[in-house]
């Protein structure tokens, strides 16, 4: 500290409010690598990686510091690496009390305050109103209560409030004469802020009032109603509806943590491929080499009903499109409100006008991003961001539809977006080397040759030209990828090979289905497994299929072999097809990989094709084929997994509620876009938008010395012995819940993973500790597709950032052996 004020090492910014070093430090410096931040208050010498970190040091160990410049009611919001230490000086806190408080070097603030900082200690009055409104307003959009039911219960409330004010007043003027003091001007106090308050009630739980709230709010983006046209024979106008992206954006960058997440580099450091921004697409951009915090959109289509579709109204099927950040990391990307809405529209209208008249203002914006980009002010620092998109996300026909390749892949000659490949080859080779990729000069080659003449399509394999190939940055070849999600588990590859290799076993005698069911109804689930539940499978064996969702669908893979395996002779061919299945799937769904494991993945996948194919001597469908690309793709968009649409289908039930909520279906399009901007206010009023607060269950406060000795042992490293602890049996962080029971994979040790069984869960300042007993690995068994494992009496602690792998695991027994069944290959990092 420097005459009164906090400096910055990196630059030459200066403040005296020591919490706007640490913003400026997060906004300016956090997106740089391999520094660490030094506390340097009284000479202290601790690092920190994280900021948000330090922050929590400085309030334990420098806690007349902290009462000084980090007040509680600032929001600090300081995640993320910073660059170094924040402040200069040998001893700062020396100097701190031997100097006073003055302005800064220009003679003001920042943000234009007064030099006294009267903006600093004056509390900042509740606005009655924006705090009602919003409170009804997510009392009808989270939590599904209707507007007169709002109406009713705010009435209710005010008119408590004004027949209990007068008896309150008494009641506390009772207490301060008790305490012999006299305050007259009580009653006046409590009457005017109990006004202000009931009328804030009384208007702002009408829902035409709390609406016009959240529509007044600069972190509301209205919807645009845009037209398209009349059909011929018709009178009536089509519409659709228009979320304005650039505003989107402006929205979202305000919020500090996504700020940082754009500003932060997300390559990866030891050359494996873990993210978009690790893979070949990201690297040869000319937008992204150009400017490497450049946004990095992530688009998705998709048709679905909101109403009964039974009934088959075309007027209740429609077409939305979202997008994200592909900025962000993917361990966020996964909450429903960081999907952004584009526009929605009524599919019989996107048929009819196409798809370039729908996406004309968004392809207009995207235009305006690639070359003005946006431009912006946050904490007194201009920002200034470029963008295109990067990706495109949706199932086959939808990737079809919106890259300009044919949707029927029934009769279509050349049925890959990927490949040249023809009908005839595709359906029989399982070699990659056989198939030709499509290349942008060609498609543009095709597609301008099938505009002069329609039958030249079906030899090409491409329709017309994408109209997204307008924007400059952006072609659809080799930026459509995969959907893990429909090519496997869905009507795909695994749910197909599960239908013939149990319908197979089952007419070899192994076991029935009825006995399949009957194991499938008791089946004890273990750790993270048990929030979805595998369903029975048809009793008939004739025309067996599996018809179940996703998560269902991967979840009867891995406990298969738990639930039937016992019933299978050891070397029999058609469970080694199963085996080589599991195999497969684990790789392509990784999260991260070396360049060595996307050639392992490849070679896993042709054994499985090789194998299948050779048992049950089929010909391959076209998402058999598709799984061939799988190990390039890595190579371009980085891990599949983190292209999988199921996050953005589940967005679609946000519609859905709305819809079923809503007596108004005349005008839908309105009615649902409006309900979803509503929602979407309220996550942007929140303090943090991408993390959601830590939840404990089941636990108590305890003093580390009154534990039992094992565990002293193991927490007097982190804990001292005279300090309390929040001790509870399971914990739900970043969407990921780790309880008592479950397992966790703590290291890889002699060519083998290393496990902990989670015992309990302990808590302190913001840091989660695991407790767990070390579980040995005996072998992995390759029959049940599992790790073998025991139960030791050592114990050891770790934190949930320290896990060789998020994901934790469940353990069963089968034979009276303990197994454990990893969801996807882990790499190895050196």
């Amino acid at each position: 500290m420097d005459n009164g004020t906090f400096n910055c090492q990196f630059c030459d910014f200066s403040s005296r409010h020591f919490y706007k070093v640490i913003k400026h430090l997060k906004l300016t410096h956090a997106h740089e690598q391999n520094f660490k931040v030094l506390c340097n208050i009284a000479n202290c010498r601790r690092s920190y990686k994280m900021v948000r970190k330090l922050v929590d040091h400085i309030r334990m160990k420098h806690k007349d510091f902290a009462k000084q410049y980090l007040p509680l009611r600032r929001n600090l919001n300081t995640g993320g690496p910073v660059s170094g230490p924040i402040v200069g000086g040998t001893d700062m806190e020396e100097e701190l009390q031997d100097g006073e408080q003055s302005s800064d070097e220009d003679g003001s603030d920042e943000d234009g305050s007064d030099e006294d900082g009267s903006d600093e200690d004056e509390p900042i009055p509740p606005n009655y109103e924006k705090l009602t409104a919003n409170l009804f307003l997510e009392a009808r959009q989270k939590y599904k209560v209707s507007g007169a039911a709002c109406t009713f219960i705010g009435q209710k409330i005010q008119s408590f409030l004004e027949t209990s004010s007068d008896r309150v007043v008494d009641h506390h003027a009772k207490v301060l004469r008790d305490e012999g003091i006299n305050c007259p001007q009580l009653q006046g106090v409590v009457q005017a802020s109990n006004v202000m308050l009931t009328e804030a009630l009384g208007k702002y739980c009408i829902p035409r009032h709390f609406e016009n709230i959240a529509k007044q709010s600069p972190n509301f983006v209205e919807s645009c109603r845009v037209t398209l046209g009349t059909k011929t024979g018709r009178v009536k106008i089509d519409r659709y509806r228009y979320i304005p992206v650039l505003k989107s954006l402006q929205v979202l960058l305000k919020h500090e943590d996504v700020l940082t997440e754009v500003l932060r580099s997300h390559e990866s450091q030891d050359e494996c491929i873990e993210s978009f921004m690790d893979g070949d697409v990201c690297h040869t951009n000319d937008l992204f080499l150009e400017h490497p915090t450049a946004l990095k959109l992530f688009l998705y289509y998709d048709d679905f009903q909101v109403a009964n579709p039974l009934r088959n109204r075309p007027d209740f099927k429609l077409g939305a499109f979202y997008f994200q950040l592909g900025n962000i990391h993917p361990k966020y990307r996964s909450k429903q409100h960081v999907v952004q809405l584009v526009c929605l529209c009524k599919t019989v209208d996107l048929k009819y006008y196409g798809l370039s008249a729908v996406l004309a203002r968004f392809i207009q914006d995207m235009k305006v991003l690639e070359t003005d980009g946006i431009k912006f002010q946050h904490e007194g620092q201009q920002f200034h961001f470029y963008g295109t998109i990067a990706l495109v996300f949706g199932d086959n026909l939808a990737q079809h539809q919106i890259g300009g390749f044919p949707e029927n892949f029934s009769t279509s000659l050349r049925l890959c977006r990927f490949c040249s490949g023809h009908r005839d080859l595709v359906t029989s080779s399982i070699r990659r080397e056989d198939f030709t990729w499509r290349t942008i000069n060609s498609y543009d080659q095709q597609a301008a040759a099938v505009k002069l003449s329609k039958s030249l399509s079906s030899i090409y394999g491409v329709k017309c030209s994408s109209s997204l190939n307008q924007l400059q940055y952006f072609h659809v070849v080799g930026s459509l990828p995969s959907d893990l999600s429909h090519d496997l588990f869905e009507g795909g590859v695994v749910s197909n090979t599960l239908a013939t290799v149990i319908s197979q076993l089952v007419r070899d005698g192994c076991f029935s289905l009825q006995h399949l069911n009957s194991k499938i109804a008791v089946f004890e689930y273990a750790g993270c497994d048990g929030g979805n539940r595998i369903p029975p499978v048809p009793q008939q064996l004739a025309q067996f299929k599996i018809k179940s969702t996703i998560s269902e669908t991967w979840l009867l893979l891995r406990m298969l072999p738990m639930l039937i395996g016992d019933c299978v002779d050891e070397g029999n061919d058609i469970w080694e097809v199963l085996l080589k299945l599991m195999d497969m799937v684990d790789m392509v769904c990784a999260r991260s990989y070396s360049k060595g494991e996307i050639a392992f993945m490849h070679e896993k996948i042709f054994q499985f094709h090789e194998y299948y194919h050779d048992i049950f001597e089929v010909a391959l469908k076209p998402k058999d084929h598709f799984t061939l690309h799988y190990a390039t793709e890595t190579l371009m968009f980085g891990p599949l997994v983190h292209c999988s649409t199921t996050v953005y289908e589940r967005k679609h039930n946000v519609f859905k509620q709305i819809c079923n909520r809503s007596k108004n279906r005349k005008n839908i399009l309105k009615t649902l876009a409006e309900g979803h901007q509503y929602s979407q206010y309220l996550a942007h009023e929140k303090e943090h938008f991408l993390e959601d607060e830590v939840q404990y269950f089941k636990g108590k406060t305890v003093t580390v010395g009154m534990l039992d000795r094992a565990t002293q042992n193991v927490l007097t490293p982190f804990i001292d012995q005279t300090e309390s602890v929040f001790e509870c049996e399971s914990i739900l962080k970043n969407g990921v819940k780790y309880s008592m029971g479950c397992a966790v994979v703590t290291s890889y040790q002699n060519d083998q993973y290393t496990f902990g069984k989670v015992e309990k869960v302990y808590c302190r300042n913001g840091s989660d500790y695991l407790f767990c007993k070390v579980l040995r690995t005996i072998n992995f068994e390759r029959h049940f597709h599992a790790y073998h494992v025991e139960a030791t009496q050592e114990v050891e602690i770790l934190q949930i950032g320290d896990l060789m792998d998020f994901h934790p695991l469940g353990i069963y027994n089968v034979n009276k052996k303990d197994y454990i069944t990893l969801k996807y290959f882990i790499g190895i990092k050196e």
